[in-house]
């Protein structure tokens, strides 16, 4: 399964902002709009993770979300932590 073309660079736009900012929001319409689909689908969180894999040469472990009722919050998962750690500093 694909993305439809158009849409391609704009995806890969978006999960270089995670490498870039730690976090990117993806709407839930975004999804279906770019992959045609009415329904986001196994499928399509698959070909994330592997357009992901690819970008990221597996350094920054799996793609990680937090999902909203609009959307999803991508994140790496290399980055998430605890919010309380004995190894947290200020």
């Amino acid at each position: 399964m694909d993305i439809q073309k158009r849409y391609d660079d704009l995806l890969t736009n978006r999960l270089e902002q995670v490498i870039d900012a730690g976090c990117v929001f993806v709407l839930k319409a975004e999804l279906r709009r770019w992959y045609g689909k009415q329904k986001i689908a196994a499928r399509t969180y698959r070909d994330l993770e592997r357009r992901w894999q690819e970008l990221t040469e597996g350094e920054l472990g799996q793609l990680k979300c937090v999902r909203t009722s609009a959307g999803f919050h991508l994140i790496p998962e290399e980055w998430i932590r605890p919010i309380v750690s004995e190894t947290d500093e200020d």
